[in-house]
Parts: C-alpha cells; sequence; structure tokens
C-alpha cells in the first residue's frame, strides 16, 4: 500500500481500463488481483473507492456478443 492517495488513484484507474478488455478480466481473476486490492474498499481517498468499484462493475459485467 502506498502512502501517496495520487498514486493509488492512477493505480485503481489504470486497472478500471484493464478491466473493461477481456484479456484485463481474466488477468484479474487468474492472478487474483480483486482479492489483492480488496483493501481499497476502506481507502481514505473516495476518488480511489470509486475507481475500484468501476474496476469490480467491469469485471461482473457481460461483454456483448457472448
Amino acid at each position: 500500500k502506498d502512502s501517496n492517495s495520487m498514486v493509488r488513484i492512477k493505480t485503481t484507474e489504470v486497472l478500471y481500463i484493464t478491466a473493461s478488455h477481456s484479456v484485463g478480466r481474466y488477468a484479474f481473476l487468474e492472478h487474483d488481483i480483486v482479492l489483492a486490492l480488496s483493501f481499497l474498499l476502506n481507502d481514505p481517498s473516495p476518488v480511489c473507492r470509486g475507481n475500484l468499484y468501476k474496476a469490480y462493475m467491469q469485471l461482473v459485467q457481460v461483454p456483448r456478443g457472448t
């Protein structure tokens, strides 16, 4: 866990983008990233929590055409 909130915000933003692609969703699930990032749900930064929530929402949505 990084003490700099901007690092956590940008990291969760990148994870949200990654989770929006099928390869990224597979990597999230294959490498147990969901569990590893669960501690960020209690992060003091609302932007970080929001980005993490959006990334998790991308994981549970079924992509179009499948």
